[in-house]
C-alpha cells in the first residue's frame, strides 16, 4: 500500500510540473499574441499622430486653407510638397494632404484626440486581456489536477 501511494504522489507531482510548464508556455504565447494585436491596433493611430504633429508645424491652419499657395493648381502644389515633405503628401497619416491643409485648428485637434482616445481604449483592453489570460489558464490547470486526482482516487 505504501509503494502505491508514493508512486501516486510522484505521478501527481510530475503532472503538476508538466501543467506548470505548459501554463508558462501558453501564457508566454498569450502575452505575445496580445502584444501583437495591440501593436496592430495602435500603430496606425501612432503614425497618424506623428504625421499630424510634423505636418501641423510645416502647414499650420490658415484661414485661406493655403489657396494662395496652390493658386489654381492644387495637384502641382501637392506634388511639390510630396517632393520636399514626403511625410505630409500625398497623405498625412490616413488623411489626404489637401484635406489636411483645409482643416481648421479645431478639426485637426479633434482628429488627433480621437486617435489618442482609440489608443487609450485599445491599451486598456489589451492590459485587461493580457492580465486575465494567465490566471484563467492557471485555474484551468488546477481544475485539471483536481479532476485527475478525483478520477484516480476512485
Amino acid at each position: 500500500m505504501q509503494a502505491h501511494c508514493i508512486g501516486y504522489d510522484e505521478g501527481l507531482m510530475r503532472l503538476a510540473i508538466i501543467l506548470v510548464v505548459i501554463w508558462l508556455l501558453v501564457s508566454a504565447f498569450w502575452a505575445q499574441f496580445i502584444y501583437g494585436a495591440w501593436h496592430q491596433a495602435v500603430d496606425p493611430n501612432n503614425a497618424l499622430i506623428a504625421a499630424f504633429d510634423r505636418c501641423n508645424t510645416l502647414f499650420p491652419p490658415r484661414a485661406d486653407g493655403y489657396a494662395s499657395e496652390a493658386g489654381n493648381s492644387w495637384s502641382v502644389w501637392e506634388a511639390n510638397v510630396a517632393q520636399t515633405h514626403p511625410e505630409c503628401a500625398p497623405a498625412v497619416g490616413s488623411v489626404g494632404f489637401l484635406e489636411f491643409v483645409a482643416l481648421n485648428s479645431q478639426q485637426r485637434t479633434d482628429i488627433r484626440q480621437k486617435a489618442e482616445s482609440e489608443n487609450s481604449s485599445v491599451t486598456k483592453g489589451a492590459i485587461v486581456a493580457g492580465a486575465a489570460g494567465p490566471p484563467v489558464l492557471f485555474l484551468v490547470g488546477l481544475m485539471t489536477i483536481f479532476l485527475v486526482r478525483a478520477y484516480r482516487s476512485r
